[in-house]
């Protein structure tokens, strides 16, 4: 992956991934906290990471939307994440249609538009209910707009070729 490639030309403790930053309770993540290190990845929705990116280079890769709702119900078939998300525990318990079209809030929660959320700003019920006031297309508009703050946007389809624009 690009992390572990990033990660293992950086010294020993310097990089923070994905599943790395649960061990900090405040999201998002203070910045004494990013201060720290030189690499960090994961998912993080837009208001965690605008405080950064002026300064920081930062990249996104957007997913086919369908793929990426197969690839986290397989990530929530593992018995780890079912005793940790209860979105994973609806998973175990509906077939891929089921649980693609459930109206369970925990479900809804992280599929509806994640990625929309997730740039525009960030995508746990708590976040929506702030822009509960947004159209889609409202939503979709601020999404956008933050893509420009990045410093690269990638796509899962043309992974290779944006991966060395990185290197």
């Amino acid at each position: 992956s690009l992390v572990e490639y990033l990660r293992s030309r950086l010294p020993a403790g310097s990089a923070l991934s994905h599943g790395d930053f649960l061990q900090f309770p405040g999201h998002p993540l203070e910045p004494e906290v990013v201060q720290k290190y030189r690499l960090i990845s994961g998912h993080f929705g837009y208001a965690h990471v605008a405080p950064y990116l002026a300064d920081s280079y930062s990249l996104t890769f957007l997913r086919d939307p369908l793929a990426r709702v197969l690839s986290f119900y397989k990530f929530c078939l593992n018995e780890d994440m079912q005793r940790r998300l209860p979105v994973a525990c609806s998973a175990a318990e509906l077939s891929v249609d089921k649980f693609m079209t459930s109206t369970r809030p925990e479900v809804v929660e992280m599929l509806d538009s994640l990625q929309t959320w997730q740039l525009a700003d960030m995508y746990w019920m708590a976040d929506r209910q702030r822009r509960r006031d947004c159209s889609e297309l409202e939503l979709l508009s601020l999404a956008k707009e933050h893509l420009q703050d990045f410093s690269l946007v990638g796509f899962t389809d043309t992974f290779a070729a944006d991966f060395r624009r990185v290197i």
